[in-house]
């Protein structure tokens, strides 16, 4: 079963904006308009996306930091409100947040210092994409910034005497 509308909505963002423009785009009427999956037509959601990074339903916060990776996707506005949603308390906000940079790519150059330190996150995944969005940026200090990740990850710092897997 595929997923409805519905589940792809953050609770309490006005989605007419969006809405509005699959009524104007050619065709509009047969597609399914999730946010998750039309990039840029969302772009008019993004302020009431970035102010759902602060919610405080942990469920909230996650649905938006994964909207603000599409729907953000050509700009960087959604920067500085996934740089806060990285530092978050809860995992999934965490991953989320991490994989929005992904999609980010090069617009999410000024999020570099915040990247590093999701380095040493100790969720696996939010520590893999932020790896990942560093080599998207490509800039020279991301590269720096991952390169002195890859060479100091040998050492995994969840490898003990105990646990040596």
């Amino acid at each position: 079963d595929s997923p409805t509308f519905q589940s792809y909505l953050v609770p309490g963002v006005n989605y007419m904006p969006v809405l509005e423009v699959f009524k104007k785009k050619e065709g509009a009427g047969s597609s399914n308009p999730r946010c998750r999956q039309q990039g840029p037509l969302a772009q008019p959601a993004l302020p009431e996306l970035i102010q759902a990074i602060q919610d405080e339903s942990e469920q909230v916060r996650a649905h938006a930091a994964e909207a603000l990776g599409t729907a953000g996707q050509m700009e960087s506005t959604a920067v500085p409100a996934l740089s806060l949603a990285l530092q978050d308390e809860n995992d999934r906000v965490r991953c989320n947040a991490a994989l929005a940079f992904v999609r980010l790519g090069y617009f999410a150059g000024d999020a570099v210092p915040t990247l590093q330190v999701a380095l040493a996150d100790e969720n696996r995944y939010v520590r893999a994409d932020a790896a990942y969005t560093l080599h998207r940026i490509g800039t020279a200090e991301a590269r720096e910034a991952l390169l002195q990740f890859l060479i100091t990850s040998r050492w995994c710092p969840l490898t003990t005497p105990e646990n040596t897997h």
